[in-house]
């Protein structure tokens, strides 16, 4: 979907067209913690939230099992040469 720019001295964010055609634009919901911050686009319900939130964390863990999957064949190859 595209990176949030922010500038480090202004603070100033920069939101990609992709993301403000898909509505979020004007008053975005936020929820952080210390590593991760959430924008919930206006208009969605927290149970909408909880669901899209539940399919992030999938797609998390399919891409940690990807990268694990990558390294694992990396790994032999080097072994078998």
């Amino acid at each position: 979907m595209g990176n949030i720019r922010i500038d480090p001295k202004t603070g100033f964010a920069y939101i990609p067209k992709e993301l403000r055609d898909e509505g979020f634009k004007d008053d975005v919901e936020t929820i952080a913690d210390s590593l991760t911050l959430t924008l919930i686009r206006p208009g969605v319900s927290w149970e909408s939230a909880i669901k899209s939130l539940k399919i992030v964390l999938q797609d998390l863990e399919l891409r940690i099992e990807h990268r694990e999957e990558q390294e694992r064949k990396a790994s032999v190859s080097k072994e078998s040469n």
